[in-house]
């Protein structure tokens, strides 16, 4: 049942994350390969793969992917997680309509302590997914972030099935010319085996709301490098950069400059003006942050297809199609990395994606983006880069400090990066203990969780979990950990479920138009000041069906059920 427990959570985020039209997660993500998330599969696709009546996987069978890129990965290939299930599925059955047929506009939201070393103000992951795209974001990126921002989208209404359909953003802070694609290894010209990019030189902090958001970047101190990369002789760019790939032979995309289709690179651009792309039926919107800090620039920003030619992490060759780059310093000369200013400056923007389901056409598109408000100033005696973005019912606000040294080896508290995060006035992440948040699940050390109408209430500091899954009906409520705790379960339309004292952990799936309950427990014996529950009680379901363990069980005439002794 512990197990259980573990690929419940694993495997719940997994199909949270899973875009059932792009057929890839959108997710931030630490230590991977940019080709991983582009068109390599590897052993957690295969597992959502094992869920979905559709299938997930992509471009099977295939020899001419894009760049050279490999279908299958290397760590977990189909047939062993195939094998795996042999024992049993990864997941209950419900959960393939979560992969599938989850309701979109869907959304997931993610406390990450990174191994404990944040404990006190959490990281926090954020992803999004509208009907034809998804956008994610971690909040802070601390250490070998390979993909702290990203959004990719399809470019018509079919479902993904080939690398080509999909288009990719990311977006990072860069020295010189910025690496999204891979790093070289230790100053040498060898590409880092473990694929992990690394911070190079800065780092960038998002706030996301929805489809919108609010980013920040900065210079480390001195241009400080982590991981594996080695700081350029010369430095003669700073900046904020952009990626925009789009794999298919000739890109398809239109991109505008201020209402203006540009067709030929490079294009520079000044801070105030805005880009919107339209690809196919997915909209985006780029809006740079006026008063980024000029640590001296002959251009603000630049659009160019300059990209180069690189290996990839597990197989391929790719270049980025474009960057845009918002500059700090770009100058002929090298810039003295001593610089009084430079750990102080900031740069950014704000970017919102949609799609032909949520505005009439391109061009409305583009109006609502000419009206959206973007502004930014620097406080100088706080330090504080102040920035607000006003798009449609919605506003973000955050103070941002560039002087945010949170590396992997200070672990600074994000609340020192961030002073303070607002979304339409309120805190825009989850409640103190709550850990993880999507449309359809809650996980939470407050002593109570909800979704879907039903509640757990649980003693305060134990963990419980609910999820619901609409198209079945079917509502799994538990308590994960052996700790024991008293456990209620209250269901719409005055349904309850509650043991006559403590459990350990505990699960309850219910059907409720089917009648039907499946309730497991396991737990160590109890003692005299805090025995274990031997029934459980079920009001307001008339005559249901009842499985314990696995057992067909027999309910009594006062809605008691007999639970198996503790182990």
């Amino acid at each position: 049942m512990m197990g259980r427990n573990i690929l419940a959570k694993s495997v719940g985020e997994l199909a949270a994350l899973y875009h059932p039209s792009l057929k890839r997660f959108v997710s931030s993500s630490g230590r991977t390969g940019i080709a991983y998330l582009l068109a390599i599969q590897d052993g957690t696709k295969h597992i959502v793969h094992t869920l979905s009546k559709r299938g997930a996987l992509t471009d099977a069978g295939r020899q001419n992917i894009p760049g050279g890129m490999p279908m299958l990965g290397h760590d977990a290939d189909p047939g062993v997680i195939a094998q795996q299930t042999l024992q049993g599925p990864w997941a209950d059955e419900w959960l393939a309509n979560v992969v599938d047929d989850k309701p979109l506009p869907f959304g997931m939201t993610a406390s990450y302590k990174q191994w404990g070393q944040f404990g006190a103000t959490p990281l926090w992951k954020r992803a999004y997914l509208g009907q034809h795209y998804g956008l994610a974001t971690i909040d802070v990126a601390i250490g070998n972030q390979t993909v702290p921002l990203m959004a990719q989208w399809r470019r018509d209404d079919r479902h993904a099935d080939r690398t080509e359909q999909v288009g990719t953003l990311l977006a990072r802070f860069g020295v010189n010319r910025t690496e999204f694609l891979d790093s070289l290894w230790h100053g040498t010209q060898q590409r880092n085996p473990n694929g992990g990019i690394g911070q190079q030189g800065g780092f960038i902090a998002s706030l996301q709301h929805r489809n919108k958001l609010l980013a920040f970047t900065s210079p480390y101190p001195r241009l400080h490098y982590s991981g594996d990369r080695a700081l350029p002789t010369h430095v003669t760019s700073v900046q904020t950069s952009i990626a925009l790939l789009d794999l298919q032979p000739k890109p398809t995309w239109e991109i505008h400059l201020d209402g203006r289709q540009v067709t030929e690179w490079p294009v520079r651009g000044a801070f105030g003006q805005r880009f919107t792309i339209k690809d196919g039926v997915t909209f985006i919107g780029i809006m740079p942050l006026p008063g980024a800090t000029d640590l001296g620039r002959d251009t603000e920003v630049l659009l160019t297809d300059e990209g180069e030619l690189t290996e990839l992490q597990g197989g391929g060759r790719l270049k980025t199609t474009l960057v845009l780059n918002l500059f700090n310093y770009r100058s002929g000369a090298p810039l003295d990395r001593n610089r009084a200013d430079l750990d102080e400056a900031w740069g950014g923007f704000a970017l919102e994606v949609g799609d032909a389901t949520e505005f009439k056409d391109f061009a409305a598109f583009q109006q609502h983006i000419a009206g959206v408000s973007v502004e930014s100033r620097w406080d100088a005696a706080g330090k504080t880069v102040h920035a607000k973005l006003v798009s449609g019912a919605d506003t973000l606000e955050a103070g941002f400090k560039p002087g945010y040294t949170g590396d992997w080896d200070r672990q600074t508290p994000t609340d020192q990066c961030f002073p303070y995060r607002r979304v339409n006035g309120t805190w825009p992440y989850l409640a103190k203990d709550v850990e993880r948040e999507t449309t359809l699940a809650q996980f939470s050390r407050t002593g109570r969780v909800e979704k879907g109408g039903a509640v757990l209430t649980v003693e305060p500091g134990r963990m419980a979990c609910i999820e619901f899954e609409p198209i079945t009906g079917a509502f799994v409520a538990y308590t994960p950990l052996p700790d024991t705790t008293s456990w209620r379960l209250e269901f719409p339309g005055g349904i309850t479920v509650e043991p006559h004292g403590k459990v350990g952990m505990m699960r309850v799936t219910a059907w409720l138009k089917e009648r039907r309950l499946a309730i497991e427990h396991a737990a160590r014996p109890g003692d005299a000041q805090s025995p274990l529950a031997a029934r459980i009680q079920v009001r307001g379901m008339n005559s249901p069906e009842v499985l314990v363990n696995g057992q067909s069980a027999t309910m009594e005439t006062d809605g008691c059920i007999a639970l198996p002794r503790p182990f």
